[in-house]
């Protein structure tokens, strides 16, 4: 189910929720995933925490909305705007520029859809929910359309995005990740599966530290080296209890995924 209350958008599966809000910069600000709660506006007031007060070295959104972007959970992260974490985007235009800042333009809820071209999952149950949200860049006419699909019944929500150039010169699109996801917390773990030749899916667990995880190839293929699975799950958690995040693409070939704590 997808609802919006105010400037709230609220993303149900039976036993989750996933929030986030317009700020009112147009900043879409990340406030919660994880176990179902309620979603009734004295909730989802309580859930905006944002970091106005910077530190010596910290860099303010601008005079009108002094956001610090290194310390706001966000949907879509970018590069040159205060935000230090890997950039979801990271387009570079012709003259060289590679600072972007994506603000809300619209959104609109649709129904479950497949791609006619390309993979993407298919809806046996006709139940899913798709909130498609429509970003723009503030210093030019390039636009990012982020597609969110709920599966209530599978506990389930994909993630797509496309970039859409309406410029009258080229852009070049330097990364591009499906998803950005921040979580706060400081007992994360994550268990990757990687192997070789006849030996598949080899489990490796640890600890998210300060600094940077990566898991990649540039093979080709997804390959039996590096399964483009990957979990963030809490310390002491087992497959019977606790609380995991899984993500897994669908696309075959080249992929990465990055694990980043502050």
């Amino acid at each position: 189910m997808i609802k919006v209350i105010d400037n709230y958008f609220i993303l149900e599966t039976s036993n989750t929720s996933y929030i986030f809000k317009k700020d009112e910069s147009g900043i879409l600000i990340h406030l919660y995933y994880g176990k179902k709660i309620n979603s009734d506006k004295n909730t989802l007031d309580n859930l905006v925490n944002l970091a106005n007060h910077p530190n010596g070295t910290d860099v303010r959104l601008s005079k009108e909305h002094p956001l610090v972007m290194e310390d706001v959970p966000q949907e879509v992260s970018t590069f040159g705007k205060g935000d230090h974490r890997t950039p979801m985007i990271l387009i570079e235009d012709n003259e060289g520029n590679r600072t972007n800042l994506f603000t809300f333009e619209s959104y609109e809820i649709l129904k479950s859809f497949e791609y006619k071209t390309l993979p993407s999952v298919k809806d046996d149950k006709k139940e899913g929910e798709v909130l498609k949200v429509v970003l723009k860049d503030i210093d030019s006419n390039i636009r990012l359309i982020s597609f969110y699909t709920v599966f209530e019944s599978l506990d389930v929500i994909t993630r797509k995005n496309i970039v859409i150039n309406d410029r009258e010169t080229n852009i070049k699109l330097k990364q591009a990740y499906s998803l950005n996801l921040d979580l706060r917390g400081d007992d994360l773990c994550v268990k990757t599966f990687n192997g070789n030749w006849a030996n598949e899916m080899n489990e490796y667990n640890q600890k998210v530290t300060i600094g940077k995880y990566v898991s990649d190839t540039i093979c080709g293929v997804s390959s039996n080296r590096t399964n483009p699975l990957i979990y963030l799950y809490k310390e002491g958690s087992t497959e019977s209890a606790g609380e995991s995040y899984a993500f897994n693409l669908i696309y075959s070939g080249n992929h990465s995924e990055v694990v980043e704590r502050t």
